[in-house]
């Protein structure tokens, strides 16, 4: 079996900028020590647009002509007043 959890050559060289939060220390120092914070599942699914773009995911139809449609109807965008680009 593979080890899921290797760490591959491509890793190896990795850096990993450590950006400074406002309260001091950079983001990664608190994922690594577990103090990360972020939403709540209840925040991010209570989102329409994450909800749908979830479901067509997991129903696999994601890059489909059939979920453009539907993210279109459902997710109305507004011509750029700034360009006059129609969406879509």
């Amino acid at each position: 079996t593979a080890d899921l959890h290797k760490t591959t050559a491509a890793r190896i060289h990795d850096v990993y900028e450590d950006v400074g939060c406002s309260s001091g220390g950079g983001a990664l120092t608190y994922f690594q020590r577990g103090n990360m914070t972020s939403f709540t599942n209840e925040k991010v699914f209570s989102d329409l647009r994450f909800r749908l773009g979830h479901a067509l995911h997991e129903a696999g139809v994601a890059q489909t002509q059939y979920a453009r449609a539907v993210v279109k109807k459902l997710v109305p965008r507004q011509t750029e007043r700034t360009t006059g680009i129609e969406p879509h």
